[in-house]
Order: structure tokens, then sequence, then C-alpha cells
């Protein structure tokens, strides 16, 4: 407070308007790391369902063989496999945007 108040004393109000520029970037980068949590807890999620059908396919895959269940199976897989990926797009997207809100933040940069 005390350095920010000797700031505006010196360079007027070009510090303050400099100085505001810092809140939104806080802000963003909250809500944003929120966001980008939220979608890796449910990426992590669809990955757990994944393995675990896989697993269940190859210790089981005589019986899936047998009853002719390959294309059950495979669906079951897929379903899992492309929730997953859209669950990692976002995250990466947001990661992105966390990177570029940290870039042009002054203190971090």
């Amino acid at each position: 407070l005390i350095l920010f108040a000797m700031l505006i004393q010196q360079l007027k109000m070009a510090g303050a308007i400099g100085c505001l520029y810092i809140l939104p970037c806080t802000i963003a980068m909250v809500f944003s790391q929120i966001a980008m949590i939220f979608w890796w807890r449910k990426y992590q999620g669809y990955q757990d369902k994944r393995l675990k059908s896989l697993t269940e396919t190859l210790l089981h895959i005589r019986t899936i063989k047998s009853l002719a269940w390959e294309s059950l199976s495979f669906k079951r897989l897929n379903d899992a496999r492309q929730a997953e990926l859209v669950c990692s797009q976002k995250t990466i997207t947001l990661g992105g945007l966390c990177m570029s809100i940290l870039h042009t933040s002054p203190w971090f940069s």
C-alpha cells in the first residue's frame, strides 16, 4: 500500500492507471485457474473410466470374443476416449490462456 501510494505520488495518474491493469489480470488468472482445475478433474475421471474399461476388456477378452461383444467394448472405450480428449483440449486451452495472462502482466514478465 505504501509503495502504491509512493507510485501514485511519483507518476501521478499514469501510475494509477498502470496498476489498475494488474487487478483484472489477477481476477482473470484466478478464474481461468479454477476452470482449468475443473476440466482437469473431469479429464482424470474419464481417463480412469477408459483405463478401467480397457483393463476389463483385456482381462475378459475370451468372453467378449465368444459372445461377439467387440463392438460394445469398442464403443465404450471410444466414448470414454472422446470425452477424455474434449476435457484435455479445454484444459490445454485454459493453460494457454493462463500463460498468456502471465506474460502480459508487468509483475510476471
